[in-house]
């Protein structure tokens, strides 16, 4: 989770997220319903590119995602990084039920693949 979010904020190094994310400090600030929503990133598993290529997760140059169709590497975000796509993977909002044991979301806004 530290390497995610220092991906999302560079300003901020890999250790001082590693020491937000042990000491509790981050879970305090956001609260327990917040914090939870940070832990869980839900992104489709199809490309972007049009082509209904399967990315693979924790794959590619920064770990996060790559698609093998186009050659495309995407961050643990969903960004692309690297390779010739500029769209990135489209993600769904989710949160917790009220008894914080299931994670719910929407699918209908996912692509197909072809």
């Amino acid at each position: 989770m530290a390497t995610a979010m220092s991906q999302a904020d560079a300003s901020i190094p890999l250790k001082g997220w590693a020491e937000v994310l042990n000491d509790g400090s981050l879970a305090n600030a956001l609260g327990p319903e917040e914090f939870a929503r940070v832990e869980w990133l839900i992104v489709s598993p199809i490309s972007p590119a049009g082509l209904g290529c399967i990315v693979l997760a924790q794959a590619g140059d920064y770990h996060g995602f790559f698609d093998p169709c186009r050659g495309v590497h995407f961050d643990m975000w969903g960004r692309p990084q690297k390779g010739p796509s500029h769209e990135r993977l489209i993600t769904q909002q989710a949160y917790l039920t009220e008894d914080q044991q299931a994670l719910v979301l929407d699918t209908s806004q996912f692509p197909l693949p072809k």
